[in-house]
C-alpha cells in the first residue's frame, strides 16, 4: 500500500520519528514530490474506502503516530492531506465528502434566487467538516483508534501539532480541519483522557494574545469542551435597516450602510472587522461593563506650609467653633423639648387623643419628628464641624512640631488650640478644649449606660445563686430594685430584674416579708386620691 511507501521514503532519508529535531523539509526536491505523491494517493484511497482505511490504522498500529508525526516536520502544502488521513481514521468519515454532502442538502433544501446565491458566494468556504451519521460509522471502531491515538501521542507533542496547526497557521481551512480532528477526537476517548485533553489545551491558553484572530478556532474547541456549544457565525447586521450583510465587502445592499461600524459613534475599524471594543468610545456589544462609584464626604483641610496658612486655619477653626456652639444650642434646646413630650406621654392615660389619620399619639408623632428631622440634621452638621475642626488641629500640632525641630517657632504665634467656653447650663466640657486634655465625660450616653445596668444585672444575678453573696446583697438591694431598675428600661431589662428579686427572696422569709411591705406601700399610696404617678 501506499503508506508503505511513504515509511520506505521515511527511511531512506534517514528519517527517525522518535527524534523531534528530525525534518523532511531537508530533503531533495524529488523526494519530496514522491513524498507527496504517495500522500495523495493515500488519502484518494481513504476517501473511497474509508471503512477499510480505518481497519489498515487498526492492523498497522504505528501507522497514524507516524502519520501524526510527520505533519510535525513538513509544510503547508502537505498538512491538509495529513489532517484529513488523520481525520478519516477518527471519523470514519472523509472531509471531503462530509463538505460536499453539505453542500447538496443545503441546494436541495433551501432553492432560491440568484441573489441568495451570489450571497451564499460570499459567504467563507472555511468551516469546520461535519461528521456522517452514527449509523454509517463504526463506532466502537473510532473509539479503538481514538484511544490508541492518546496513548502513542505524548503530550509535548501533542502540545505541538495544537500550537503549529491551530494557532500558527495562516489557513483558516486548516485551523478548521485541526478544530474538527480535536473535537472527534475528545468525542470518542474516555472521560479520564477526555480530562487530560482540556488540561493540555489549558496549558496553552496564556499562548492566545500572541496569534490574535487565529486563535478563534481554538477558543471555540476549548468552549465546546467545556459545556458551552461552538461559535455560530452568522452574518452581520446593518445598523440602520437592520437587514443581513454579506461579510465581506460588508456593505449594506439596500441603504448602503457599512455593517463594521461602531453602533453608538459610527466608527469604523479598518484594522479589526468585528472588534471587542470600539476604539473610539470603548463599546462592546459582547460584554457590558459597569462601574460602581462610592462618595462619602471627607474632612480633609489644606496642609499648612507657612504663617499664613496657620493664621488662616486658627481664622477657620474660631469660626467652625462658632458654628459648632449654635448647632450644640439647638441639640439642647431639642431635647428639653423631646423631655417635654415624653413627660407629658407619660403622664396621659392610656386611651388619649389621637390623630385621625393614623391612629398615634400627637405627642408622638411630634416626638418622632423632631427627633428624626431636627435633631438628626444638627447632629449631622455639628458631627462634621468637629471632624474638621479635628483634622485642623492635626495639621496645626504638625506644623508646630515641624518648626520646633527646625528651631523657627515664632514667639508671637498663637497657640494651636483656643479655649473658648460654650454657654449653657450643664455643659461639662467646651467644643474648642484642646483634644488631647479633653476629660471623658462619664454616663452622658445613653446606650453605654443602659448597657451597664444590663451588666449589673446579669452580675447580680449570677451572685444571687450563691448563698454567701446573698446575704450582702440583701441590705436596701430589693427597694432600689423596686424603686429604680422594675419599670424602666427595655422588656428583656424589666424581666431580668423580675427574675433578679425572685431569686433574692427564694427561701428567705425575711426578704420575702421585706417585699410584701414595699409592694403594700405602693398599692396604699396609689389607691389615695391625692396622688398619681406613672410608675406605679
Amino acid at each position: 500500500m501506499s503508506v508503505e511507501e511513504v515509511f520506505d521514503i521515511c527511511a531512506g532519508v534517514r528519517y527517525d520519528v522518535s527524534d523531534p529535531t528530525c525534518s523532511l523539509l531537508h530533503s531533495t526536491y524529488p523526494t519530496l514530490l514522491k513524498l507527496i505523491e504517495q500522500l495523495r494517493l493515500c488519502d484518494e484511497i481513504a476517501k473511497t474506502r474509508t471503512s477499510n482505511w480505518q481497519l489498515f490504522c487498526m492492523d498497522r498500529k504505528e501507522t497514524l503516530p507516524t502519520l501524526f508525526t510527520i505533519s510535525l516536520s513538513v509544510d503547508e502544502g502537505l498538512s491538509m492531506t495529513l489532517l484529513q488521513l488523520l481525520f478519516s481514521a477518527l471519523s470514519g468519515v472523509h472531509p471531503s465528502v462530509s463538505s460536499s454532502t453539505n453542500k447538496k442538502d443545503d441546494s436541495t433544501t433551501k432553492p432560491g434566487s440568484k441573489d441568495k446565491a451570489k450571497r451564499k458566494d460570499t459567504k467563507p468556504a472555511s468551516k469546520p467538516p461535519v461528521a456522517a451519521p452514527s449509523g454509517t460509522v463504526n463506532l466502537e471502531l473510532c473509539r479503538s483508534i481514538c484511544q490508541l491515538m492518546m496513548e502513542c501521542i505524548d503530550d509535548e507533542r501533542f502540545e505541538q501539532f495544537v500550537t503549529r496547526y491551530l494557532l500558527q497557521s495562516n489557513q483558516s481551512n486548516i485551523r478548521w480541519q485541526t478544530h474538527s480532528l480535536i473535537h472527534t477526537l475528545y468525542k470518542y476517548v474516555p472521560s479520564d483522557k477526555q480530562v487530560h485533553l482540556v488540561q493540555l489545551l489549558w496549558k496553552l491558553w496564556p499562548l492566545i494574545p500572541q496569534y490574535g484572530q487565529k486563535a478563534s478556532q481554538f477558543v471555540d474547541i476549548l468552549g465546546e469542551l467545556m459545556g458551552f456549544p461552538m461559535v455560530i457565525r452568522t452574518s452581520p447586521q446593518c445598523p440602520r435597516c437592520n437587514a443581513p450583510v454579506p461579510a465581506h465587502p460588508g456593505v449594506c445592499a439596500a441603504c448602503g450602510e457599512n455593517a463594521h461600524q461602531c453602533q453608538k459613534c459610527r466608527t469604523i475599524n479598518y484594522d479589526e472587522r468585528d472588534p471587542f471594543l470600539c476604539i473610539s468610545c470603548g463599546f462592546s456589544k459582547y460584554a457590558r461593563f459597569e462601574t460602581l462609584v462610592e462618595g462619602r464626604p471627607t474632612s480633609a483641610v489644606d496642609p499648612i506650609e507657612t504663617e499664613d496658612d496657620r493664621k488662616k486655619t486658627l481664622l477657620s477653626i474660631n469660626q467652625l467653633l462658632e458654628r459648632a456652639d449654635k448647632y450644640y444650642k439647638e441639640l439642647v434646646t431639642h431635647r428639653n423639648e423631646l423631655d417635654q413630650l415624653l413627660i407629658s406621654l407619660a403622664s396621659e392615660p392610656v386611651v388619649s387623643q389621637s390623630s385621625s389619620d393614623s391612629g398615634v399619639n400627637r405627642a408622638i408623632q411630634l416626638a418622632a419628628h423632631l427627633y428624626c428631622n431636627s435633631c438628626k440634621s444638627s447632629y449631622t452638621d455639628l458631627s462634621k464641624i468637629i471632624q474638621s475642626v479635628l483634622a485642623s488641629r492635626r495639621e496645626l500640632v504638625a506644623y508646630d512640631i515641624n518648626k520646633l525641630h527646625s528651631g523657627k517657632v515664632s514667639p508671637t504665634s498663637e497657640p494651636a488650640t483656643p479655649l473658648t467656653p460654650i454657654s449653657g447650663e450643664g455643659s461639662a466640657f467646651s467644643l474648642s478644649s484642646p483634644v488631647s486634655t479633653a476629660p471623658l465625660s462619664e454616663g452622658n450616653c445613653f446606650g453605654c449606660a443602659s448597657a451597664t445596668l444590663e451588666h449589673c444585672i446579669t452580675v447580680l444575678k449570677a451572685l444571687a445563686f450563691k448563698p454567701e453573696t446573698r446575704k450582702l446583697m440583701k441590705k436596701d438591694l430589693i427597694e432600689e430594685l423596686m424603686e429604680f431598675n422594675l419599670r424602666t428600661g427595655s422588656v428583656t431589662l424589666q424581666k431580668d430584674v423580675q427574675g433578679l428579686l425572685c431569686q433574692l427572696t427564694r427561701d428567705d422569709l425575711e426578704s420575702t416579708r421585706n417585699l410584701n411591705e414595699f409592694i403594700m406601700q405602693r398599692v396604699l399610696a396609689s389607691i389615695k386620691p391625692q396622688r398619681t404617678s406613672p410608675n406605679l
